[in-house]
């Protein structure tokens, strides 16, 4: 369910206020950052929900591999693309007075490093 920009932005400002107390013109850019993936997360919940619900009506095997090795690094910059939001959302935090760049650089990195064969299978899970 994918929202309009003047949505977007009152769900970015609403979580700055609930989650910090803040208006837009007050907010860190980490602050901001937190309000950005929290309103785009609300997008992705409904999806997630019906996909659980589909692998389990249908009684799917679900496999899950868990390894420190198999991190995709920043995670921000990649939803909004999968989302195909990025101009969109660019759009809305210029508006707000933000630069999407500067916001996708306060996440942090795990900087665990991605080695050998988990690397390969991250790559893979992206692409």
């Amino acid at each position: 369910m994918q929202k309009d920009k003047e949505v977007f932005k009152k769900e970015v400002q609403d979580y700055l206020m609930k989650l910090y107390r803040r208006s837009i013109t007050d907010a860190t850019r980490q602050q901001v950052f937190q309000a950005v993936a929290y309103a785009l997360k609300e997008e992705v919940v409904e999806d997630w929900f019906d996909t659980h619900k589909k692998i389990e009506e249908q009684d799917r095997k679900v496999v899950y591999y868990m390894s420190m090795e198999f991190l995709m690094g920043r995670a921000l910059g990649n939803m909004i693309i999968n989302l195909e939001r990025d101009e969109e959302v660019k759009r809305a935090l210029r508006e707000l007075g933000y630069n999407l760049e500067d916001i996708e650089e306060e996440e942090p990195d795990a900087a665990l490093g991605n080695g050998g064969l988990g690397r390969l299978a991250a790559c893979f899970l992206d692409s």
